[in-house]
């Protein structure tokens, strides 16, 4: 941006645009710089837990969103964790900001429709009216010309694309607004939309913006446009590739992959999608993750109710925040029950902190390949029967890099050919280890060495017990599977470990 403002100085020859220019760079200069890299993590730093106040009529007014939160909640769980006993908790009766409301419960934005129209509006005018307009008025493009005969068809033509292009924004806006919420990254909607104009084509703000620069590049005959239109394009198609389509891919799992199979990006559908409608080649029945576990309960519900976030103190909403980004990276899904065996520990608030570092701690451990980490979990999970275990630890192994037809054989691994040899070592580790007595021979253990040193073994070790202990904790509280894994291939229970 400073650039931008920074090239009116140089190219404009009207001086007050030349001014203008000069002031709005040194104004993003400062403000990149100073404000955002030294006052404001100063005053953060400074008013410490004073940080997280929320006045009443605030929390009201604006939507609570994890990103928004992401400064705060950095500096909540450092100050939180950091080890000093002395110092309380926000959920502490003596903490000055310890009423908690109804909106700032909630990981996901939440906004009246009133409020969420205002917001709409004003992002609208500000980036339309930026990008569309002003930015396209300042290249000095928006001059009449007629670069061929019979150009008025042309330019006809370009009012009509012109205003096709405004009905998908403004259709769009609508379909976000009455979704609670917003276009905005920050404040965007609980929910996928999928309504509307979404139903043909998968970015229609994006499409009716290059509509309406195209309808522009027709009426004036610009040359300049057509290279500005294209730029404009490029950009977008960046962003939607490898921030928005990502976010949305974290955020609502297999519920926007199925949208963005059946919807294209940016080549509109001759026939509006429904949600109902097959997306794709049905999958096999023993394809989905459905491991039928001997059991006597007759519910699916766990035995007692985890702590809410409704229910905890900041810490341990700052904590559930970070669990659920942390499992969604690592399963490319977000699902409802995801932290349910998290919410258990909450009850006790001891156990919940060492429980959290321990879980943070293992997360840290990268001496070992992720492939020897996904075989040793998983099938550690398979030996206790746990259902959330497996659920989970089958989406994970896919993510690293484990293929369907090794899930299904890893109940019969000894004699799989997809298993390499230290793969089969680092199983039957795991067996051994899950074992009621756990029976590791000394030669299992002698093999092991000549692939592995010492603080891989430790980090392998680790890894099976902690899961052994994860499944056992969830069995007995009832603790089911997550949906991690629902319409996917996982790995087979086994009878006896």
């Amino acid at each position: 941006m400073v650039c931008v403002f920074g090239s009116f100085v140089i190219g404009d020859p009207v001086r007050i645009l030349g001014v203008f220019g000069l002031g709005l760079a040194a104004a993003v200069l400062v403000d990149a710089t100073v404000v955002r890299m030294v006052l404001v993590p100063a005053l953060v730093q400074l008013l410490g837990p004073a940080n997280w106040c929320l006045p009443r009529w605030i929390g009201r007014a604006i939507p609570t969103t994890s990103s928004r939160r992401t400064w705060i909640t950095l500096r909540a769980a450092a100050w939180s964790t950091s080890g000093r006993s002395e110092q309380r908790l926000p959920s502490d009766p003596g903490y000055p900001c310890r009423r908690r409301h109804p909106s700032t419960a909630v990981s996901e934005a939440v906004m009246r429709k009133p409020a969420a129209a205002a917001v709409s509006v004003a992002w609208g005018v500000a980036m339309g009216g930026t990008f569309a307009c002003l930015l396209p008025y300042l290249l000095d493009e928006w001059h009449f010309h007629r670069p061929l005969p019979y150009w008025a068809v042309a330019q006809a033509a370009g009012e009509l694309l012109i205003c096709a292009g405004l009905a998908p924004i403004v259709q769009s806006f609508v379909e976000f607004i009455k979704a609670d919420g917003t276009p905005m990254p920050l404040a965007s909607p609980p929910r996928l939309v999928v309504s509307g104009f979404y139903r043909y084509v998968r970015n229609p703000i994006y499409v009716g913006f290059v509509a309406i620069l195209t309808g522009q590049l027709l009426l004036f005959g610009s040359p300049g446009l057509l290279e500005y239109t294209a730029v404009a394009w490029c950009i977008g198609a960046a962003a939607v590739r490898f921030y928005e389509e990502p976010t949305l891919a974290r955020k609502f799992g297999a519920e926007y992959q199925d949208y963005r199979r059946a919807v294209r990006a940016w080549t509109p559908r001759l026939h509006p999608w429904t949600p109902a409608e097959p997306t794709g080649p049905a999958e096999h029945d023993e394809a989905e993750c459905r491991p039928e576990i001997a059991s006597e309960r007759s519910s699916d519900m766990a035995r007692i109710k985890g702590v809410s976030s409704a229910q905890a103190g900041l810490y341990v909403r700052l904590a559930y925040h970070f669990t659920r980004r942390s499992i969604a990276k690592l399963t490319g899904r977000q699902t409802e029950r995801m932290i349910e065996p998290l919410q258990m520990y909450a009850h006790v608030p001891v156990l919940f902190k060492g429980y959290a570092k321990l879980e943070q701690a293992t997360a840290k451990l990268h001496h070992l390949d992720n492939r020897l980490h996904a075989l040793a979990e998983l099938k550690a999970a398979t030996l206790t029967n746990c259902e959330y275990c497996i659920d989970m630890g089958s989406a994970i192994s896919r993510q690293w890099g484990l293929t369907d037809e090794e899930l299904l054989a890893l109940a019969s691994y000894q004699t799989s050919p997809l298993f390499s040899e230290l793969d089969k070592l680092v199983l039957d580790y795991a067996v051994g280890m899950s074992r009621t007595p756990v029976n590791v021979p000394d030669e299992l253990f002698d093999q092991l060495r000549q692939h592995l040193d010492d603080g891989q073994i430790v980090e392998l070790t680790h890894h099976i017990a902690l899961e052994n202990m994860r499944g056992r904790f969830n069995l007995a509280l009832g603790i089911g599977s997550a949906g991690f894994s629902d319409g996917m291939v996982c790995a087979i229970p086994a009878l006896h470990p």
